[in-house]
């Protein structure tokens, strides 16, 4: 059995990882989509991450309204935004009292 990962991020390591499995063992392996040198997969552990892990991207600003109107277009947000204001109004009511 193999398994296949894709790890493409538009990033100069972008690669393919294959486990090859078989009875007795796990083989690892992988491609690169770039041309990159690749180290063994065994060596991309917690302290290679650590010493390569680069800050977040900052927020794409040209998104926000595409993410307001999807958010606002669901009916999940009018779900949630019909129960706070239930909930709004009954602890006004209860204070009221």
């Amino acid at each position: 059995i193999t398994f296949i990962q894709c790890a493409i991020r538009d990033e100069p390591r972008d690669a393919l990882l294959y486990a090859d499995v078989f009875p007795d063992k796990v083989e690892w392996s992988a491609l690169s989509l770039t041309g990159q040198g690749l180290l063994a997969p065994e060596a991309y552990d917690a302290d290679w991450w650590r010493a390569h892990a680069g800050k977040k991207p900052d927020t794409n600003w040209r998104l926000l309204p595409y993410l307001v109107k999807t958010t606002v277009m669901r009916k999940e947000f009018w779900w949630g935004a019909l129960a706070g204001m239930l909930v709004l109004l009954l602890v006004r009511r209860t204070c009221r009292r």
